[in-house]
Protein backbone atom coordinates (compact mmCIF):
# COMPACT_ATOMS: atom_id res chain seq x y z
CA UNK A 1 0.00 0.00 0.00
CA UNK A 2 1.52 3.39 -0.74
CA UNK A 3 2.03 5.60 1.94
CA UNK A 4 0.44 8.12 0.85
CA UNK A 5 -3.25 6.56 1.16
CA UNK A 6 -5.29 6.08 4.02
CA UNK A 7 -7.11 2.94 2.82
CA UNK A 8 -5.39 -0.34 1.46
CA UNK A 9 -5.93 -0.49 -2.07
CA UNK A 10 -6.45 -4.29 -2.72
CA UNK A 11 -9.36 -4.29 -0.23
CA UNK A 12 -10.55 -1.13 -1.46
CA UNK A 13 -10.13 -2.04 -5.25
CA UNK A 14 -11.98 -6.09 -4.54
CA UNK A 15 -14.91 -4.29 -2.79
CA UNK A 16 -15.38 -1.07 -5.25
CA UNK A 17 -15.09 -3.55 -8.55
CA UNK A 18 -17.86 -5.83 -6.62
CA UNK A 19 -20.34 -2.69 -6.20
CA UNK A 20 -19.65 -1.03 -9.46
CA UNK A 21 -19.53 -3.59 -12.37
CA UNK A 22 -20.48 -7.16 -10.36
CA UNK A 23 -16.88 -7.82 -10.26
CA UNK A 24 -16.03 -6.75 -13.99
CA UNK A 25 -14.38 -4.70 -15.31
CA UNK A 26 -15.78 -2.37 -18.48
CA UNK A 27 -13.06 -1.76 -21.20
CA UNK A 28 -15.34 0.78 -23.48
CA UNK A 29 -16.89 3.98 -22.17
CA UNK A 30 -20.30 3.23 -20.27
CA UNK A 31 -23.27 5.12 -18.61
CA UNK A 32 -23.56 4.73 -14.64
CA UNK A 33 -27.33 4.45 -13.43
CA UNK A 34 -27.03 8.19 -12.70
CA UNK A 35 -26.19 8.54 -16.63
CA UNK A 36 -22.25 9.81 -16.13
CA UNK A 37 -20.16 8.80 -18.75
CA UNK A 38 -17.54 6.04 -16.68
CA UNK A 39 -15.05 3.63 -17.57
CA UNK A 40 -12.76 0.62 -16.25
CA UNK A 41 -13.91 0.16 -12.34
CA UNK A 42 -16.03 3.43 -11.84
CA UNK A 43 -14.04 5.89 -13.41
CA UNK A 44 -16.30 8.41 -14.07
CA UNK A 45 -15.03 10.98 -16.70
CA UNK A 46 -17.44 13.64 -15.47
CA UNK A 47 -17.33 15.78 -11.62
CA UNK A 48 -20.18 16.73 -9.72
CA UNK A 49 -19.15 19.56 -7.02
CA UNK A 50 -21.99 21.40 -6.25
CA UNK A 51 -24.64 20.20 -8.49
CA UNK A 52 -21.82 21.69 -11.17
CA UNK A 53 -20.69 19.29 -13.95
CA UNK A 54 -17.25 19.11 -15.19
CA UNK A 55 -14.71 17.10 -17.21
CA UNK A 56 -12.30 15.23 -15.10
CA UNK A 57 -9.13 17.69 -14.56
CA UNK A 58 -6.35 16.70 -17.13
CA UNK A 59 -8.50 13.59 -18.13
CA UNK A 60 -6.51 13.21 -21.69
CA UNK A 61 -3.53 15.51 -20.67
CA UNK A 62 -0.04 13.65 -20.61
CA UNK A 63 0.83 12.89 -17.17
CA UNK A 64 -2.84 12.55 -16.57
CA UNK A 65 -4.68 9.70 -15.11
CA UNK A 66 -5.26 7.83 -18.42
CA UNK A 67 -1.38 8.39 -19.32
CA UNK A 68 0.00 7.29 -16.27
CA UNK A 69 -2.29 4.16 -16.15
CA UNK A 70 -0.40 3.13 -19.28
CA UNK A 71 -3.23 3.74 -21.59
CA UNK A 72 -3.14 4.82 -25.28
CA UNK A 73 -4.86 7.91 -25.67
CA UNK A 74 -6.70 8.35 -28.83
CA UNK A 75 -5.61 10.68 -31.35
CA UNK A 76 -6.36 14.66 -30.60
CA UNK A 77 -9.13 14.93 -33.30
CA UNK A 78 -10.68 11.96 -31.62
CA UNK A 79 -10.39 13.82 -28.25
CA UNK A 80 -11.63 16.83 -29.13
CA UNK A 81 -14.74 14.94 -30.48
CA UNK A 82 -15.21 13.28 -27.27
CA UNK A 83 -15.05 16.14 -25.19
CA UNK A 84 -17.72 17.50 -27.07
CA UNK A 85 -19.88 14.45 -26.34
CA UNK A 86 -18.86 14.89 -22.92
CA UNK A 87 -19.95 18.42 -22.78
CA UNK A 88 -23.36 17.62 -24.46
CA UNK A 89 -23.88 15.25 -21.61
CA UNK A 90 -23.15 17.61 -18.87
CA UNK A 91 -26.08 19.89 -19.95
CA UNK A 92 -28.49 17.07 -20.08
CA UNK A 93 -27.31 16.01 -16.11
CA UNK A 94 -27.71 19.51 -15.00
CA UNK A 95 -31.02 20.15 -16.41
CA UNK A 96 -31.96 16.25 -14.44
CA UNK A 97 -32.10 14.78 -17.97
CA UNK A 98 -30.49 11.15 -16.74
CA UNK A 99 -31.89 9.13 -19.76
CA UNK A 100 -31.01 11.96 -22.46
CA UNK A 101 -27.47 11.78 -21.05
CA UNK A 102 -27.27 8.18 -21.23
CA UNK A 103 -28.63 8.25 -24.85
CA UNK A 104 -25.89 10.33 -25.85
CA UNK A 105 -23.38 8.03 -25.10
CA UNK A 106 -25.23 5.53 -26.51
CA UNK A 107 -25.77 6.94 -29.80
CA UNK A 108 -21.64 7.97 -30.20
CA UNK A 109 -20.70 5.04 -29.15
CA UNK A 110 -18.34 4.47 -32.58
CA UNK A 111 -16.51 7.48 -31.42
CA UNK A 112 -16.33 7.18 -27.72
CA UNK A 113 -15.00 3.21 -28.13
CA UNK A 114 -11.99 5.15 -29.02
CA UNK A 115 -10.69 5.21 -25.56
CA UNK A 116 -10.46 1.48 -24.80
CA UNK A 117 -8.52 0.02 -21.40
CA UNK A 118 -7.45 -3.58 -20.46
CA UNK A 119 -8.08 -5.37 -16.92
CA UNK A 120 -4.45 -4.23 -15.46
CA UNK A 121 -5.07 -0.80 -16.81
CA UNK A 122 -8.56 -0.75 -15.17
CA UNK A 123 -6.49 -1.52 -11.79
CA UNK A 124 -3.76 0.44 -12.16
CA UNK A 125 -6.28 3.87 -13.12
CA UNK A 126 -8.40 2.92 -9.80
CA UNK A 127 -4.98 3.25 -8.07
CA UNK A 128 -3.36 6.26 -9.16
CA UNK A 129 -6.92 7.73 -8.67
CA UNK A 130 -7.06 6.28 -5.18
CA UNK A 131 -5.34 9.04 -3.77
CA UNK A 132 -7.49 11.85 -5.74
CA UNK A 133 -10.76 10.48 -4.20
CA UNK A 134 -9.42 10.48 -1.06
CA UNK A 135 -8.46 13.73 -1.31
CA UNK A 136 -12.03 14.66 -1.86
CA UNK A 137 -13.43 12.61 0.72
CA UNK A 138 -11.15 14.54 3.28
CA UNK A 139 -12.27 17.93 1.32
CA UNK A 140 -15.64 16.95 1.98
CA UNK A 141 -15.19 16.74 5.69
CA UNK A 142 -13.68 19.80 6.01
CA UNK A 143 -15.82 21.83 4.38
CA UNK A 144 -19.61 20.11 5.87
CA UNK A 145 -18.38 19.42 9.33
CA UNK A 146 -16.20 22.77 9.62
CA UNK A 147 -13.08 21.16 10.07
CA UNK A 148 -9.28 21.66 9.31
CA UNK A 149 -7.86 18.95 6.48
CA UNK A 150 -5.67 17.24 9.06
CA UNK A 151 -8.05 16.59 11.33
CA UNK A 152 -10.40 15.33 8.42
CA UNK A 153 -7.94 13.05 7.68
CA UNK A 154 -7.38 11.47 11.09
CA UNK A 155 -11.32 11.42 11.47
CA UNK A 156 -11.04 8.80 8.10
CA UNK A 157 -7.81 7.14 9.57
CA UNK A 158 -9.78 6.37 13.26
CA UNK A 159 -12.73 4.38 10.77
CA UNK A 160 -12.52 1.04 10.46
CA UNK A 161 -11.01 -0.89 7.20
CA UNK A 162 -14.91 -1.55 6.63
CA UNK A 163 -16.21 1.99 7.52
CA UNK A 164 -13.16 3.78 5.15
CA UNK A 165 -14.11 1.77 2.44
CA UNK A 166 -17.67 2.54 2.51
CA UNK A 167 -17.36 6.22 2.96
CA UNK A 168 -14.90 6.02 0.25
CA UNK A 169 -17.51 4.19 -1.88
CA UNK A 170 -19.89 7.14 -1.14
CA UNK A 171 -17.42 9.81 -2.13
CA UNK A 172 -16.65 7.71 -5.24
CA UNK A 173 -20.15 7.21 -6.34
CA UNK A 174 -20.73 11.24 -6.29
CA UNK A 175 -18.50 13.83 -3.95
CA UNK A 176 -22.33 15.16 -2.88
CA UNK A 177 -22.67 12.34 -0.98
CA UNK A 178 -20.57 13.19 1.66
CA UNK A 179 -22.82 15.96 3.48
CA UNK A 180 -22.89 17.50 6.45
CA UNK A 181 -25.01 14.63 8.30
CA UNK A 182 -22.85 12.44 7.48
CA UNK A 183 -19.87 14.53 8.13
CA UNK A 184 -20.67 15.49 11.68
CA UNK A 185 -22.11 12.49 12.36
CA UNK A 186 -18.21 10.44 11.45
CA UNK A 187 -16.92 13.54 13.44
CA UNK A 188 -18.86 12.89 16.85
CA UNK A 189 -17.82 8.70 16.18
CA UNK A 190 -14.91 8.87 16.58
CA UNK A 191 -14.51 11.43 19.54
CA UNK A 192 -12.01 10.98 22.36
CA UNK A 193 -13.72 9.68 25.49
CA UNK A 194 -17.34 8.85 23.92
CA UNK A 195 -19.35 7.35 26.04
CA UNK A 196 -20.26 3.26 24.41
CA UNK A 197 -24.07 4.68 24.14
CA UNK A 198 -23.25 8.01 22.24
CA UNK A 199 -20.76 6.10 19.94
CA UNK A 200 -23.07 3.62 18.70
CA UNK A 201 -25.60 6.54 18.25
CA UNK A 202 -23.39 8.61 15.93
CA UNK A 203 -22.40 5.14 14.07
CA UNK A 204 -26.21 4.91 13.62
CA UNK A 205 -26.57 8.08 12.26
CA UNK A 206 -23.97 7.43 10.01
CA UNK A 207 -25.22 4.26 8.76
CA UNK A 208 -28.80 6.22 8.48
CA UNK A 209 -27.35 8.72 6.33
CA UNK A 210 -25.79 6.26 4.03
CA UNK A 211 -28.22 3.87 3.41
CA UNK A 212 -31.72 6.45 3.34
CA UNK A 213 -30.37 9.94 3.35
CA UNK A 214 -27.92 10.45 0.53
CA UNK A 215 -30.61 8.94 -2.48
CA UNK A 216 -31.93 12.43 -3.53
CA UNK A 217 -33.72 11.35 -6.47
CA UNK A 218 -35.35 8.14 -4.99
CA UNK A 219 -36.52 10.55 -2.08
CA UNK A 220 -37.92 13.21 -5.09
CA UNK A 221 -40.54 10.14 -5.81
CA UNK A 222 -41.13 9.14 -2.58
CA UNK A 223 -42.44 12.72 -1.51
CA UNK A 224 -44.52 12.96 -4.81
CA UNK A 225 -42.66 15.35 -6.79
CA UNK A 226 -41.91 12.96 -9.39
CA UNK A 227 -44.65 10.69 -10.72
CA UNK A 228 -42.25 7.79 -11.26
CA UNK A 229 -39.12 6.22 -9.89
CA UNK A 230 -36.06 7.89 -12.12
CA UNK A 231 -34.01 5.32 -14.37
CA UNK A 232 -31.72 4.01 -12.25
CA UNK A 233 -33.26 4.63 -8.64
CA UNK A 234 -33.36 0.94 -7.49
CA UNK A 235 -29.98 0.65 -8.91
CA UNK A 236 -28.65 3.56 -6.42
CA UNK A 237 -30.92 1.94 -3.51
CA UNK A 238 -29.43 -0.89 -4.42
CA UNK A 239 -25.45 1.04 -4.25
CA UNK A 240 -27.04 2.21 -1.20
CA UNK A 241 -27.95 -0.88 0.93
CA UNK A 242 -24.18 -2.63 -0.36
CA UNK A 243 -22.45 0.54 1.36
CA UNK A 244 -24.16 0.92 4.53
CA UNK A 245 -23.89 -2.97 5.01
CA UNK A 246 -20.21 -2.80 4.26
CA UNK A 247 -20.39 0.42 6.93
CA UNK A 248 -21.80 -1.69 9.84
CA UNK A 249 -24.59 -1.60 12.16
CA UNK A 250 -23.41 -4.24 14.49
CA UNK A 251 -24.41 -7.36 12.20
CA UNK A 252 -27.87 -6.20 12.79
CA UNK A 253 -28.43 -5.42 8.61
CA UNK A 254 -27.95 -9.14 7.63
CA UNK A 255 -28.62 -11.23 10.57
CA UNK A 256 -24.95 -11.67 11.50
CA UNK A 257 -25.59 -9.41 14.91
CA UNK A 258 -22.46 -9.13 17.22
CA UNK A 259 -22.74 -9.29 21.08
CA UNK A 260 -24.31 -6.51 22.18
CA UNK A 261 -24.63 -4.78 25.51
CA UNK A 262 -27.21 -2.60 26.70
CA UNK A 263 -25.19 0.75 26.37
CA UNK A 264 -25.18 0.25 22.24
CA UNK A 265 -28.84 -0.82 22.02
CA UNK A 266 -29.57 2.39 23.99
CA UNK A 267 -27.54 4.36 21.44
CA UNK A 268 -29.22 2.27 18.58
CA UNK A 269 -32.51 3.12 19.80
CA UNK A 270 -31.68 6.33 20.94
CA UNK A 271 -31.10 7.53 17.07
CA UNK A 272 -33.65 5.49 15.74
CA UNK A 273 -36.26 7.00 18.49
CA UNK A 274 -35.34 10.50 17.55
CA UNK A 275 -36.66 13.56 15.66
CA UNK A 276 -33.34 13.47 13.29
CA UNK A 277 -35.43 12.13 10.18
CA UNK A 278 -35.94 13.60 7.51
CA UNK A 279 -37.91 17.20 7.58
CA UNK A 280 -37.29 16.22 11.28
CA UNK A 281 -39.62 13.63 11.48
CA UNK A 282 -38.99 10.32 13.56
CA UNK A 283 -36.36 8.80 12.08
CA UNK A 284 -37.74 4.95 12.03
CA UNK A 285 -40.76 6.53 10.29
CA UNK A 286 -38.62 8.24 8.34
CA UNK A 287 -36.94 4.93 7.30
CA UNK A 288 -40.44 3.04 6.53
CA UNK A 289 -41.41 5.35 4.29
CA UNK A 290 -38.06 4.93 2.08
CA UNK A 291 -38.33 1.02 2.30
CA UNK A 292 -41.74 1.01 1.33
CA UNK A 293 -40.41 1.85 -2.19
CA UNK A 294 -37.10 0.74 -1.65
CA UNK A 295 -36.82 -2.64 0.37
CA UNK A 296 -33.69 -4.13 1.90
CA UNK A 297 -35.24 -7.30 0.93
CA UNK A 298 -36.37 -6.75 -2.36
CA UNK A 299 -34.92 -9.60 -4.83
CA UNK A 300 -34.76 -7.07 -7.65
CA UNK A 301 -31.89 -5.31 -5.49
CA UNK A 302 -30.06 -7.98 -5.07
CA UNK A 303 -29.92 -7.80 -1.59
CA UNK A 304 -31.62 -10.72 0.06
CA UNK A 305 -29.83 -11.19 3.08
CA UNK A 306 -30.58 -7.57 4.45
CA UNK A 307 -33.42 -7.22 6.43
CA UNK A 308 -35.58 -4.28 7.21
CA UNK A 309 -35.68 -2.01 10.04
CA UNK A 310 -38.94 -3.79 11.46
CA UNK A 311 -36.60 -6.45 11.85
CA UNK A 312 -33.57 -4.77 13.77
CA UNK A 313 -35.71 -3.01 16.29
CA UNK A 314 -37.33 -6.74 17.11
CA UNK A 315 -33.91 -7.77 17.53
CA UNK A 316 -32.87 -4.49 19.92
CA UNK A 317 -36.10 -4.62 21.59
CA UNK A 318 -36.42 -8.35 22.60
CA UNK A 319 -35.54 -9.07 26.06
CA UNK A 320 -33.44 -12.31 25.79
CA UNK A 321 -33.67 -13.42 28.92
CA UNK A 322 -37.50 -13.04 29.16
CA UNK A 323 -37.55 -15.10 25.81
CA UNK A 324 -35.44 -18.12 27.67
CA UNK A 325 -37.49 -18.38 30.31
CA UNK A 326 -40.60 -18.85 27.82
CA UNK A 327 -38.64 -21.23 26.19
CA UNK A 328 -37.56 -23.20 29.26
CA UNK A 329 -41.04 -22.84 30.96
CA UNK A 330 -42.47 -24.14 27.49
CA UNK A 331 -40.83 -27.33 27.76
CA UNK A 332 -41.90 -27.85 31.35
CA UNK A 333 -38.34 -27.14 32.70
CA UNK A 334 -37.35 -24.41 35.52
CA UNK A 335 -35.01 -21.81 35.13
CA UNK A 336 -33.41 -21.06 38.68
CA UNK A 337 -32.69 -17.24 40.18
CA UNK A 338 -29.21 -17.22 39.87
CA UNK A 339 -29.23 -18.50 36.07
CA UNK A 340 -32.11 -15.94 35.33
CA UNK A 341 -29.74 -12.82 37.33
CA UNK A 342 -26.39 -14.58 35.36
CA UNK A 343 -28.36 -13.95 32.52
CA UNK A 344 -29.59 -10.25 32.78
CA UNK A 345 -26.27 -8.99 33.81
CA UNK A 346 -24.18 -10.91 30.97
CA UNK A 347 -26.75 -9.23 28.60
CA UNK A 348 -26.53 -6.00 30.15
CA UNK A 349 -22.89 -6.14 30.06
CA UNK A 350 -21.79 -7.92 27.02
CA UNK A 351 -25.46 -8.72 25.07
CA UNK A 352 -27.34 -12.05 24.75
CA UNK A 353 -27.74 -13.49 21.25
CA UNK A 354 -29.93 -16.09 20.68
CA UNK A 355 -28.28 -18.09 17.94
CA UNK A 356 -27.25 -22.16 18.95
CA UNK A 357 -23.65 -21.49 17.34
CA UNK A 358 -23.16 -18.90 20.57
CA UNK A 359 -21.98 -20.43 23.74
CA UNK A 360 -24.61 -19.50 26.57
CA UNK A 361 -27.89 -20.33 24.22
CA UNK A 362 -26.40 -22.85 23.04
CA UNK A 363 -26.12 -24.76 26.64
CA UNK A 364 -29.45 -23.33 27.89
CA UNK A 365 -30.83 -25.43 25.10
CA UNK A 366 -28.83 -28.27 25.83
CA UNK A 367 -29.54 -28.35 29.15
CA UNK A 368 -33.58 -27.84 28.86
CA UNK A 369 -33.69 -30.62 26.71
CA UNK A 370 -32.72 -32.93 29.62
CA UNK A 371 -33.22 -31.33 33.30
CA UNK A 372 -34.16 -27.87 34.54
CA UNK A 373 -31.52 -24.92 33.62
CA UNK A 374 -29.97 -24.57 36.85
CA UNK A 375 -26.92 -22.38 37.64
CA UNK A 376 -24.86 -25.80 38.23
CA UNK A 377 -24.76 -27.38 34.29
CA UNK A 378 -24.62 -23.89 32.98
CA UNK A 379 -21.52 -23.33 35.04
CA UNK A 380 -20.31 -27.16 34.49
CA UNK A 381 -20.86 -26.25 30.57
CA UNK A 382 -19.59 -22.39 30.05
CA UNK A 383 -16.52 -22.63 32.64
CA UNK A 384 -15.36 -26.50 33.35
CA UNK A 385 -16.05 -28.00 29.71
CA UNK A 386 -14.71 -24.01 27.97
CA UNK A 387 -11.79 -24.62 30.16
CA UNK A 388 -10.96 -28.20 28.81
CA UNK A 389 -11.31 -26.15 25.17
CA UNK A 390 -8.90 -23.56 25.95
CA UNK A 391 -6.32 -26.37 27.37
CA UNK A 392 -6.83 -27.77 23.48
CA UNK A 393 -6.42 -24.02 22.10
CA UNK A 394 -3.06 -23.39 24.31
CA UNK A 395 0.09 -23.61 22.00
CA UNK A 396 -2.23 -24.14 18.89
CA UNK A 397 -4.51 -21.13 18.46
CA UNK A 398 -3.56 -18.10 20.20
CA UNK A 399 -6.05 -16.46 19.00
CA UNK A 400 -8.85 -19.02 19.57
CA UNK A 401 -7.24 -19.54 23.46
CA UNK A 402 -7.56 -16.03 24.18
CA UNK A 403 -11.41 -15.62 23.09
CA UNK A 404 -12.05 -18.51 24.98
CA UNK A 405 -10.37 -17.52 28.15
CA UNK A 406 -12.17 -14.14 27.93
CA UNK A 407 -14.96 -15.96 27.64
CA UNK A 408 -14.72 -17.96 30.26
CA UNK A 409 -13.32 -14.91 32.37
CA UNK A 410 -16.39 -13.00 31.83
CA UNK A 411 -18.56 -15.93 33.00
CA UNK A 412 -17.03 -16.33 36.20
CA UNK A 413 -16.97 -12.47 36.79
CA UNK A 414 -20.78 -12.16 36.28
CA UNK A 415 -21.49 -14.95 38.47
CA UNK A 416 -19.53 -13.44 40.79
CA UNK A 417 -21.67 -10.40 40.74
CA UNK A 418 -24.76 -12.01 41.32
CA UNK A 419 -23.65 -14.05 44.20
CA UNK A 420 -22.28 -10.54 45.54
CA UNK A 421 -25.79 -9.08 44.99
CA UNK A 422 -28.03 -12.15 45.96
CA UNK A 423 -25.84 -11.37 49.64
CA UNK A 424 -23.69 -13.98 49.56
CA UNK A 425 -25.54 -16.47 48.96
CA UNK A 426 -25.21 -19.62 49.81
CA UNK A 427 -27.13 -23.12 49.81
CA UNK A 428 -29.20 -22.17 52.44
CA UNK A 429 -30.87 -19.69 50.49
CA UNK A 430 -30.91 -21.03 47.28
CA UNK A 431 -33.06 -23.91 48.76
CA UNK A 432 -35.59 -21.45 49.87
CA UNK A 433 -35.62 -19.48 46.52
CA UNK A 434 -35.66 -22.24 44.44
CA UNK A 435 -36.22 -25.66 46.23
CA UNK A 436 -33.65 -27.44 44.65
CA UNK A 437 -30.40 -28.89 45.76
CA UNK A 438 -27.15 -30.00 43.97
CA UNK A 439 -26.60 -33.83 44.63
CA UNK A 440 -24.14 -34.58 42.27
CA UNK A 441 -20.86 -34.96 44.24
CA UNK A 442 -18.80 -34.97 41.24
CA UNK A 443 -20.30 -31.90 39.88
CA UNK A 444 -19.52 -30.30 42.94
CA UNK A 445 -16.21 -31.27 42.94
CA UNK A 446 -15.85 -29.68 39.59
CA UNK A 447 -17.52 -26.52 40.22
CA UNK A 448 -15.57 -26.01 43.34
CA UNK A 449 -12.21 -26.55 41.76
CA UNK A 450 -13.24 -24.22 38.53
CA UNK A 451 -14.01 -21.37 40.49
CA UNK A 452 -11.07 -21.88 43.12
CA UNK A 453 -10.00 -18.52 43.36
CA UNK A 454 -6.49 -16.97 41.32
CA UNK A 455 -3.70 -15.08 41.92
CA UNK A 456 -2.81 -13.66 38.08
CA UNK A 457 -5.27 -12.78 35.11
CA UNK A 458 -8.51 -13.82 36.74
CA UNK A 459 -11.09 -11.89 38.15
CA UNK A 460 -12.52 -12.49 41.86
CA UNK A 461 -14.36 -15.75 42.38
CA UNK A 462 -14.32 -15.53 46.46
CA UNK A 463 -17.72 -15.34 46.71
CA UNK A 464 -19.30 -17.83 43.76
CA UNK A 465 -16.51 -20.68 45.44
CA UNK A 466 -17.60 -20.63 48.74
CA UNK A 467 -21.46 -20.72 47.09
CA UNK A 468 -20.16 -24.01 45.49
CA UNK A 469 -18.71 -25.37 48.86
CA UNK A 470 -21.44 -25.09 51.16
CA UNK A 471 -23.57 -27.54 48.62
CA UNK A 472 -20.70 -30.19 50.57
CA UNK A 473 -22.70 -32.08 52.71
CA UNK A 474 -21.31 -34.37 55.73
CA UNK A 475 -22.59 -37.16 53.29
CA UNK A 476 -20.52 -35.81 51.23
CA UNK A 477 -17.41 -35.71 53.07
CA UNK A 478 -17.87 -39.16 55.20
CA UNK A 479 -18.30 -40.30 50.93
CA UNK A 480 -15.07 -38.51 50.14
CA UNK A 481 -13.66 -39.97 53.07
CA UNK A 482 -14.17 -43.50 52.60
CA UNK A 483 -12.85 -43.15 48.94
CA UNK A 484 -9.93 -41.39 50.15
CA UNK A 485 -9.35 -44.82 52.96
CA UNK A 486 -10.39 -47.22 49.90
CA UNK A 487 -7.14 -45.67 47.62
CA UNK A 488 -5.16 -45.88 50.62
CA UNK A 489 -5.75 -49.13 50.84
CA UNK A 490 -4.99 -49.81 47.38
CA UNK A 491 -2.24 -48.14 47.64
CA UNK A 492 -0.91 -49.86 50.60
CA UNK A 493 -1.59 -53.13 49.17
CA UNK A 494 0.29 -52.59 46.30
CA UNK A 495 2.85 -51.14 48.53
CA UNK A 496 3.05 -54.27 50.33
CA UNK A 497 2.72 -56.80 46.92
CA UNK A 498 5.79 -54.82 45.71
CA UNK A 499 7.78 -55.53 48.56
CA UNK A 500 7.06 -59.04 49.11
CA UNK A 501 8.34 -59.21 45.30
CA UNK A 502 11.15 -57.07 46.23
CA UNK A 503 12.14 -59.88 49.06
CA UNK A 504 11.64 -62.76 46.46
CA UNK A 505 13.73 -61.37 44.00
CA UNK A 506 16.09 -60.41 46.78
CA UNK A 507 16.38 -63.77 47.78
CA UNK A 508 16.95 -65.00 44.50
CA UNK A 509 19.68 -62.46 43.65
CA UNK A 510 21.56 -63.81 46.93
CA UNK A 511 21.13 -67.37 45.68
CA UNK A 512 22.82 -66.51 42.36
CA UNK A 513 25.42 -64.41 44.68
CA UNK A 514 26.25 -67.66 46.82
CA UNK A 515 26.54 -69.66 43.16
CA UNK A 516 28.85 -66.86 41.97
CA UNK A 517 30.91 -67.53 44.99
CA UNK A 518 31.17 -71.31 44.77
CA UNK A 519 32.05 -70.99 40.71
CA UNK A 520 34.97 -68.53 42.14
CA UNK A 521 36.45 -71.20 44.46
CA UNK A 522 35.97 -74.39 42.09
CA UNK A 523 37.59 -71.82 39.72
CA UNK A 524 41.10 -72.08 42.36
CA UNK A 525 40.76 -75.17 42.93
CA UNK A 526 43.34 -78.02 41.01
CA UNK A 527 45.47 -77.68 38.41
CA UNK A 528 45.36 -75.88 35.06
CA UNK A 529 48.34 -76.42 32.23
CA UNK A 530 49.49 -73.11 30.82
CA UNK A 531 51.06 -73.08 27.32
CA UNK A 532 54.39 -71.10 27.23
CA UNK A 533 56.89 -69.83 25.06
CA UNK A 534 59.56 -72.09 26.08
CA UNK A 535 56.97 -75.43 26.84
CA UNK A 536 54.39 -76.33 28.39
CA UNK A 537 53.85 -75.89 32.14
CA UNK A 538 51.39 -77.07 35.06
CA UNK A 539 49.92 -74.42 37.11
CA UNK A 540 47.67 -74.54 40.08
CA UNK A 541 44.34 -72.66 39.22
CA UNK A 542 44.81 -71.02 42.86
CA UNK A 543 47.85 -69.64 41.69
CA UNK A 544 47.20 -68.52 38.54
CA UNK A 545 44.18 -67.24 39.65
CA UNK A 546 45.60 -65.08 42.50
Amino acid sequence: MDEKLIINTDDLYAYMKEVEEGGKYKANIYTCSSGVPTIGVGFALLIENDDKWSIRENLFAIKGPLDKAGITLPTELDIKRIENILDNVIIELENDNKNVAKKIVEDNATILNKLTITATQAKELFKITQAEYEGYLINRLRLKAGLTKDKAKEIIKSLSMDEKIATYSCVYNALTLIGSGLSNALKNYIKNGISEKDKAYYKTEAWYEIRYNSHKSGWKYIDGKEDKKAEGDDGLANRRYKDSLKFGLYGLCNRKQQNLNQATKDGILKFLDSNQGRNNKNVTETIKKYENEFSPSNNDLGNKKQVKIEKILGILRQDPVEQIKTEVEGKGKFLDNVSEEFLKKYDKEYGLILDTERPIYNSITKIEEHTDVLIFPLMDRLVVNMQKEEEKAKGKDDELYKSIKEFINRCKGILEKVIVELGGYKKAGYKRDNNKDLTNLELKKRLIAAFKPQQFNSPDTKKSHEFFKSFITEEDKKKEQAKKEKTKQKAEKRMAEKKNNNQKSGVAISNQDSMGDKKEENKTDGWIVIQKIDGTKYMSRKEYYG
